[in-house]
């Protein structure tokens, strides 16, 4: 039965509420009790079969209600769900699930107010230093005894990890660790404390850096899945409070080691090689440039017998799921034409480059100028396959003075080499990545005049030829200094001046004592 003064019970979870006024629903035709929110064995309170919000029903009932059908069932009483959710917000926490309303209390009152997500992730090389995470707590009506922080392997058997045990009440600020691989900062309520809001934060410094498990096994998140961040403590009633947070990693994938090119005679075996890293561990596929059918799903691929049609730009395609993939080539060619071919040789000016004497000796070669000879190559193969043209063997057989000149050999059958593709490269003016003369220069480098001028075979020729050679009539220009075999102006002046002060010294030196003796005698 219902009565007007009917209240909605709500002690069954609640002490604070039962002591508000009872709700009084206005008076109405038809009078009606609110279902009674019932508490669950697990510390959840639900309100049964009352949705957040209620959507006018637009079927065509509605046009067979009568005006006064309609004004008795919008008169039906209603609960004021903002208010009643205030009350509760004041003992537990609110979780919206798929429409209802649920409120999560904790059987001894404690609350974690905010925990780090879990799982955490982090990807290794991008965002693995630094990792904070970070444990927000209101002890509410207890207080705070004893914690400690841990860390441990998923896997079953995983030995833990202490991080800072003995965490007290009261601390406050950095807390001493007898470990370099963290930082942890807190603010623990002390005993009594009228603000019963606290937090931790752990800091990861590098998580692939975290020294040993208890058991004297690296902690390698390269190789395990998942290790868990466990911060657990217990109030002053003995209850025990904990809250474990899964950290997984993931590594996009990148190159240990970049494929080699290489030349190759007839008959050989070729092995392609593309080394890479990852987590999971990538899939690596080789294809061969023009050539679809050409397919091996593996790191480590061989060519076997190796012929002249093997010849050609192979490609290392890397992924895992995560990132974008990742390519490299290997240009393999073929270097067993000893007769019926032709060979030519070209300079291409870097314009942008300084010269080093880094490019003068290959055994000397820095990873830059590797690379750079390497990509040379590359592009050079790859435009002679792409426009159908039977180059055997192209190489960068040195760099030279004067200005940074790749000398580049092509190699191809019959009488002559075709010039052209490489001409529409320079022509552009870009190569490998740097900006070029846009003309083909002299190979040999030019004999030097005077100080500060040598000859117009330094220079680039006027002429369109892809080989131009000398001209037997000579002009000047200025050019850098020659190579004074890596000692620079600037600095031949300041051993100079260093020269000069120490012998000024010196000269000040034998003065005074001239100046002294004499006066002694």
């Amino acid at each position: 039965m219902c009565n007007e003064n009917a209240t909605t019970d709500m002690t069954d979870f609640s002490p604070s509420l039962a002591e508000k006024e009872p709700i009084k629903p206005a008076a109405k035709r038809r009078k009606r009790r609110e279902p009674k929110p019932v508490a669950t064995p697990k510390g959840k309170v639900v309100l049964p079969n009352v949705p957040l919000t209620k959507t006018p029903s637009t079927s065509s009932e509605d046009s067979v209600h009568t005006p006064r059908q309609r004004r008795l069932r919008s008169e039906k009483p209603s609960v004021d769900y903002d208010e009643l959710m205030n009350d509760i917000l004041e003992v537990g926490r609110r979780d919206s699930i798929q429409g209802f309303l649920y409120f999560v209390i904790d059987a001894a009152g404690v609350l974690w107010t905010k925990e780090p997500p879990k799982p955490t992730i982090v990807f290794l090389g991008h965002n693995s230093t630094g990792v904070e995470l970070r444990w927000d707590f209101d002890l509410q009506l207890t207080n705070f005894v004893f914690g400690k922080l841990e860390v441990y392997n998923e896997k079953e058997g995983g030995s833990e990890v202490m991080i800072k045990n003995a965490i007290q009440p009261g601390n406050a600020g950095s807390i001493p660790l007898n470990t370099n691989y963290y930082y942890v900062d807190a603010n623990i309520p002390a005993t009594g404390a009228s603000d019963k809001k606290g937090y931790l934060k752990l800091t990861i410094k590098n998580v692939v850096e975290q020294g040993n498990d208890g058991d004297g096994h690296k902690i390698d998140p390269e190789k395990e899945d998942v290790y868990v961040y466990r911060f657990e403590f217990t109030d002053s009633g003995g209850t025990e409070y904990k809250s474990e947070v899964p950290l997984r990693t993931y590594r996009t994938p990148s190159f240990v080691s970049y494929p080699a090119n290489s030349s190759e005679s007839a008959g050989v075996s070729v092995k392609l090689t593309c080394e890479v890293i990852g987590k999971p561990t990538p899939s690596v596929t080789w294809t061969k440039l023009g050539d679809p059918n050409w397919r091996r799903v593996e790191a480590i691929t061989s060519i076997n017998n190796f012929q002249i049609a093997d010849r050609g730009v192979y490609i290392c395609t890397a992924s895992n799921g995560f990132g974008s993939n990742i390519t490299a080539v290997s240009v393999v060619q073929y270097s067993g034409c000893t007769s019926g071919c032709a060979k030519q040789t070209v300079g291409i000016q870097m314009t942008d480059l300084t010269w080093t004497g880094s490019y003068q000796v290959k055994q000397v070669y820095t990873k830059e100028i590797k690379d750079l000879e390497s990509r040379i190559v590359y592009e050079i193969a790859e435009q002679y396959q792409k426009q159908n043209k039977n180059l055997y063997l192209v190489e960068v057989e040195r760099f030279r003075s004067g200005s940074v000149t790749a000398i580049v050999s092509l190699q191809q059958p019959g009488n002559t080499v075709d010039l052209k593709p490489l001409e529409d490269m320079i022509a552009t003016g870009s190569l490998a990545g740097q900006t070029v003369n846009r003309n083909f220069v002299s190979t040999t480098d030019g004999k030097i005049c005077y100080s500060t001028f040598v000859s117009t075979t330094d220079a680039p020729s006027p002429s369109t030829s892809p080989t131009p050679s000398p001209s037997s009539e000579t002009t000047t220009k200025p050019v850098p200094p020659p190579d004074t075999g890596g000692i620079s102006d600037t600095a031949l002046y300041a051993i100079i001046g260093v020269i000069a002060a120490v012998v000024v010294i010196a000269v000040i030196i034998l003065i005074v004592c001239f100046v002294q003796r004499k006066k002694r005698g």
